[in-house]
């Protein structure tokens, strides 16, 4: 897991880089910080595509429900047309063209909206996992082992100040 390698990192760069105890927990703390802007940073942009397509779906959606209801409109007026033509039979097609149109962009619209409803609530499952997952395993773990080394790191040095404050 990530927490463990950067565990294992954080160890080594103390070992090699000579630094005390503090300096290398201020830098561990800086680290993690750094690491929890970058993660954060990429659920904002993912949040951000993730609406993007949602905008995208329902715009391709309104095209769909506009197209229906010009086909709607043209079945109306053609069906308008051939009963003021005065045959009844054409009447009577007409009106048959107009309501199966009408059902049949009812129906289309139906399943467009169902289909943009699905893809955005599994798109927005999907980051909502992958944030949960990135914060409990790997971001987390890490910051609290980096704010308990700085804090215990401050506590001690405080401690020396109260000390040679109390000698001088």
């Amino acid at each position: 897991p990530l927490s463990k390698l950067i565990a294992v990192a954080a160890k080594w760069a103390w070992q090699r880089s000579r630094l005390g105890s503090t300096r290398a927990a201020l830098a561990i703390r800086a680290g993690a910080i750094w690491a929890a802007g970058h993660v954060k940073a990429g659920l904002v942009f993912t949040g951000a595509k993730v609406r993007e397509g949602a905008i995208w779906g329902a715009a391709r959606a309104r095209e769909g429900f506009i197209w229906c209801v010009a086909r709607m409109g043209e079945g109306a007026q053609s069906a308008a047309v051939l009963v003021k033509a005065g045959t009844t039979r054409t009447a009577g097609r007409g009106k048959q063209l107009a309501l199966l149109s009408g059902m049949r962009a009812r129906e289309g619209a139906l399943w467009t909206a169902a289909r943009v409803k699905e893809g955005a609530a599994w798109s927005a499952q999907k980051i909502a996992v992958s944030s949960r997952s990135a914060w409990d395993r790997a971001l987390l773990p890490g910051a609290k082992r980096a704010m308990s080394g700085a804090g215990q790191a401050r506590v001690k040095r405080w401690r020396r100040c109260r000390e040679n404050a109390a000698r001088n």
